[in-house]
């Protein structure tokens, strides 16, 4: 198996909720290519999931230092602070790929996960943002737990019904 497949599938097992074999799969992808990064970012979404918000930390750092260029592990890692309670840390993730946004472009959807899990008001924010600029990932709002405690929210609800994501 490719790395891409297991991180592909590592990321299907997670929006289905299936979050140790999501990690189970992540873990196995990592033992045959050590430098697996960027597109295995979901399973940082799985460790959170779990609790295991010390792992998820850790492979965020990971996968953002081998690949650079992908927003989604900074964004995770955002969260992952959140999620433990150290606003401080999410928010010097989020301030510096705020700078990094003003030499490249950064999608609102980043921001979003960013802010998810800490910061309701800012996460509703940047998703009607990235509703705005067309995130692709947003096809994915149903099934992403990310977004779990915004479910109730009239906004998120507003969003969903837009993006026309049928239940």
């Amino acid at each position: 198996m490719s790395s891409s497949s297991g991180c592909t599938r590592s990321r299907l097992l997670y929006y289905a909720r299936r979050y140790d074999d999501a990690i189970a799969q992540y873990e196995t992808t990592l033992s045959y290519d050590p430098t697996v990064a960027g597109f295995c970012a979901f399973a940082i979404f799985a460790y959170q999931q779990k609790g295991r918000l010390d792992d998820a930390i850790a492979t965020a750092k990971r996968i953002a230092e081998t690949s650079p260029n992908e927003m989604l592990p900074r964004a995770a890692l955002a969260r992952s602070y959140g999620v433990m309670g150290n606003t401080e840390e999410a928010r010097k993730v989020v301030r510096a790929m705020e700078e990094l946004s003003k030499k490249r472009f950064i999608s609102e959807y980043d921001f979003a996960v960013a802010h998810s899990g800490w910061d309701e008001a800012g996460a509703l924010r940047w998703l009607e943002k990235a509703w705005e600029g067309r995130a692709g990932l947003l096809v994915y709002a149903r099934a992403d737990a990310n977004w779990d405690g915004l479910r109730s929210n009239p906004r998120f609800q507003d969003l969903v019904r837009k993006i026309g994501i049928p239940e």
